[in-house]
């Protein structure tokens, strides 16, 4: 019997008489304190005076005195077992309280509540929609390409789904769509045989109503019209069922086994509840377990203290299974919200994982993707199901997970002798510049390798690579594979061969498909990400106008405001004009445009300025990769009334490309002014090899590249690349489509001295060429220099123009500008941002022919990366600045 706790309370009125109502009331005004939010509270309407109440395990004795029994659910979107209290109240006031697990277990039908709890209960009367077989055919298709279906397996693949539901009045209409959502993923995804399905559920094929709104559960869990099970889940069917699976598997047949409902237990010793209050054990589920021949056998528990079977199961020694509990084995599981709780929360998120889509059977919750998949071999695992599920489980319980065998990763519903599969297992991209990094006008190469991860070999496999793109040129798109066997891994004998358009976006990030063929009708389709990228870092004051900035959602308050600011003039904000406040029920976004982050110690840094209403309206911020996938870096509450920096360190993402976004958000309720931010800087690399200068003038035996370096530089070597063509607004402009970096030195140019000249003489009189620079530090870091811009002119000899590349560059203080002019003439020197807005015009006067070097002290400019501009009669050249402290 639990420990009774007494509490003395008088009533107002003493001696007056005490409805049932009454007595509720007085529970949940002195014991709850008024609040009945996520809580139900029942009075059973009859009296007592004395007596036992039996709950599902034990009972409690009744003081010897008139008064009423009170219940109190505080956790009722929970499955049984879990904490409610049970209250006596006497007519005299007096509460006598007692902690308990469960309903009562005969009084429950009869008890009356007194909350709102229709947004607890499920669906009452519902309606189910039963789709035809056209309607199902579209998501089987979708399924088919996502998922291979084998012909041939060895063995057979059996299931066996249990729902007891102890009773009627807790037997939920969710433990129903539990099970029926799983089962018809096992007819529809993957093919199971019905009658290799076993299923036992409440009260079997009993007409009488089952469930707790009053329903009989339906004995069709598919849709087809057919009865798909007909036996009660008792003890005695639990055990005939596992002896005569015993009986039927073999060593070369798969077994799953997937349960729901309420459970309990304590200190490791748990049970499932099964039909008209009955209990099966977990030590002897463990034993009739232990008793099936199989290959591979996955189990999926709901159930609160589910995660208490696992160590029975270990402790029989029984191999090559694997069990993913809803929670550990001292904690209760939930119903998934929100109202009116169609399934549980973990086995939904571990069925749609394992079926690939959310379902739109037996209740509809609206389609879309499950993508469980998490290596992209169109098989999702024992392994991958709970992660997935584990990963997207918000509800107050701790997924569990054990394999037996370590074969987790490699077995599935699909069960044992797969024919052939062959996924891509990784692949690397190699630019001409040595990186995976690409610029526009590169040529590289993409190795890709295969593996056969089927039981049978895969023969003729051959891949070809394609892309959508202008930008992504593919020259050579085929690779021939032959035969690979099971489990066998290869590279293939040759890469595939891409190049870049000189006009690629910068930076952007492509997506090639890789179909993968074979004998036997074997298609799969994966992506190959390129990368092409040159100017690190971004940085933004918000005086030029939104740029490239975009914002959506709904009720949409993102607008540049000149009402606050951190630098003047303006700032970006989400909320009124001014300092008008922001609306209700917001959910916009502000999208940075794509950022190619830094390589070393890259960070952002931006300046906030925020009044944001309590209770439930905030500010997000974001960062989004290659892949789509949004990590939220802060969020953003309360108040901020003077502008704070705010920096994040963005080394988890070196190299990467990707977006920054805001997220507003507000309820209904109050506004305030809104959210600021301004100066929005994401940091260039620190390069650490210092280049000082980088030229190239016409020479009579052709284009003469010099180049010197810090006095204490390490570089270990030198490449040099040309490509033809302009620049344009900071872009390539080229005569042909196809303008590839040309590498002119066979063999790396060591370093270790501090200047240095290379002579091109595969040039063209009247030609327009681009130089690039490539140094590699002592552990193999790539920098790359330029491009510089030349015009060759044989005639002019040194009489050329030409803007030698600023120095120190990187920079942090004082830079110098070399230039020469061939004649002379009007010359302009000025400094642009990457958004084409002028920072500075260092020069604007007629200059005499020759050489000039100018200073600039750039401590005042924000870091990033900058373009300086010179233009004279006939020349526009330009030089990359970076700027980095």
């Amino acid at each position: 019997m639990k420990k009774i706790a007494l509490i003395s309370i008088l009533l107002v009125c003493a001696g007056a008489a005490m409805t049932p109502q009454e007595a509720g009331g007085l529970v949940i005004e002195r014991v709850l304190d008024g609040v009945t939010e996520a809580r139900r509270v029942y009075v059973y309407p009859e009296g007592f005076t004395g007596g036992e109440v039996e709950f599902w395990h034990h009972s409690i004795t009744l003081p010897d005195e008139p008064g009423y029994l009170v219940f109190v659910d505080d956790h009722p979107a929970a499955n049984w077992e879990h904490p409610a209290r049970a209250f006596f109240v006497a007519l005299d006031g007096r509460i006598t309280t007692w902690d308990v697990t469960t309903p009562p277990k005969y009084l429950q039908d009869g008890l009356v509540e007194l909350t709102d709890g229709g947004i607890y209960d499920g669906l009452i009367n519902a309606e189910y929609h039963i789709p035809t077989m056209e309607e199902v055919q579209p998501a089987l298709a979708y399924l088919d390409t996502i998922v291979p279906q084998p012909d041939e397996r060895a063995g057979t693949r059996y299931a066996f789904l249990m729902s007891g539901g102890y009773n009627q009045s807790n037997n939920h209409i969710r433990y129903w769509d539990d099970i029926a959502y799983i089962y018809w993923t096992l007819i529809n995804v993957y093919g199971y045989d019905e009658n290799d399905i076993f299923v036992l559920m409440s009260d079997g094929n009993n007409p009488a109503p089952d469930r707790s709104d009053g329903t009989n559960s339906p004995l069709d869990l598919d849709g087809d019209s057919d009865d798909d099970y007909h036996d009660p889940c008792t003890r005695t069917y639990v055990f005939q069922y596992m002896n005569n699976l015993a009986t039927l598997l073999t060593s070369q047949d798969s077994l799953f086994i997937f349960t729901t409902d309420h459970g309990g237990g304590a200190s490791g010793n748990v049970y499932l509840n099964l039909w008209n209050a009955e209990l099966l054990h977990d030590d002897e589920f463990a034993v009739e377990l232990d008793d099936i021949t199989f290959s591979q056998c996955i189990i999926t528990m709901e159930q609160c203290f589910s995660g208490g079977f696992i160590d029975d199961i270990q402790t029989t020694g029984t191999d090559n299974v694997v069990i993913s509990t809803a929670c550990n084995g001292s904690e209760y599981s939930w119903a998934m919200p929100p109202y009116p709780y169609y399934y549980d929360t973990y086995v939904y998120f571990w069925t749609a994982g394992v079926n690939g889509e959310f379902p739109g059977w037996p209740v509809d919750m609206g389609g879309g993707v499950a993508d469980a998949d998490a290596d992209d071999d169109g098989i999702v695992t024992a392994h991958e199901g709970y992660i997935y599920a584990e990963a997207e489980d918000f509800s107050d319980e701790h997924p569990q997970y054990y394999d037996a065998s370590g074969i987790g990763d490699d077995i599935s519903l699909w069960g044992a002798g797969l024919g052939p599969r062959v996924r891509m297992t990784s692949y690397e991209v190699l630019g001409s510049l040595g990186d995976a990094l690409l610029v526009p006008g590169e040529d590289a190469e993409i190795s890709v390798t295969l593996k056969n991860t089927g039981g049978e070999a895969a023969t003729n496999v051959v891949a070809i690579l394609s892309s959508d793109d202008a930008d992504i040129e593919v020259t050579v798109d085929e690779i021939d594979y032959g035969d690979l066997d099971p489990d066998e891994e290869t590279e293939g004998p040759n890469p595939f061969e891409i190049t870049v358009s000189s006009f690629a976006d910068d930076p952007c990030v492509y997506y090639l498909d890789c179909d993968v063929t074979a004998d036997g009708d074997i298609h799969e389709v994966f992506t190959i990400i390129v990368t092409v990228g040159s100017e690190f870092g971004f940085y933004d004051d918000i005086e030029g106008g939104e740029g490239d900035w975009t914002h959506s959602g709904d009720v949409d308050l993102w607008h540049i405001e000149d009402y606050r600011s951190h630098s003047p003039e303006n700032s970006w904000k989400c909320g009124g004009e001014d300092d008008g406040n922001y609306s209700p029920n917001m959910d916009c976004f502000i999208y940075s445009p794509m950022i190619l982050v830094g390589l070393e110690n890259p960070q952002l840094d931006f300046w906030t300025f925020y009044k944001i209403a309590p209770g439930g309206d905030g500010c997000i911020l974001e960062f989004g990769d290659d892949t789509r996938a949004w990590e939220e870096l802060e969020t953003y509450y309360g108040t901020q009334q003077e502008w704070a920096q705010e920096t994040f360190d963005l080394s988890d993402y070196a190299g990467v490309i990707g977006q920054f976004r805001f997220n507003f958000f507000s309820n209904g309720s109050t506004e305030r002014e809104g959210f600021y931010f301004d100066d929005f800087e994401v940091s260039p690399p620190d390069v650490g090899i210092e280049l000082v200068e980088f030229t190239v003038e016409s020479t009579d035996a052709g284009a003469l590249i010099s180049w010197t370096m810090g006095d204490e530089d390490t570089t270990a070597g030198f490449d040099v690349y040309r490509q033809d063509g302009v620049l344009v607004d900071s872009m390539v402009l080229a005569t042909g489509d196809r303008n590839p970096l040309v590498p002119l030195n066979s063999v790396r140019i060591p370093g270790g001295g501090s200047s240095y000249r290379y002579l091109d003489t595969d040039v063209t009189s009247g030609g327009d060429y681009l130089y690039y620079l490539k140094a590699t530090d002592a552990d193999g870091a790539l920098s790359l220099f330029g491009p510089v811009e030349f015009h060759f002119d044989a005639e002019a000899g040194s009489r050329t123009t030409r803007f030698d590349a600023p120095f120190p560059n990187p920079a942090s203080g004082e830079v110098t500008f070399a230039f020469s002019l061939a004649v002379e003439g009007r010359a302009t020197l000025t400094v642009y941002d990457l958004a084409g807005r002028r920072v500075a015009t260092l020069a604007d006067a007629d200059l005499a022919a020759g050489r000039h070097a100018l200073a600039w002290d750039a401590s005042h400019v924000a870091s990033g990366a900058y373009i300086v501009r010179l233009v004279t009669d006939g020349h526009t050249l330009n030089q990359r600045l970076v700027i980095s402290r």
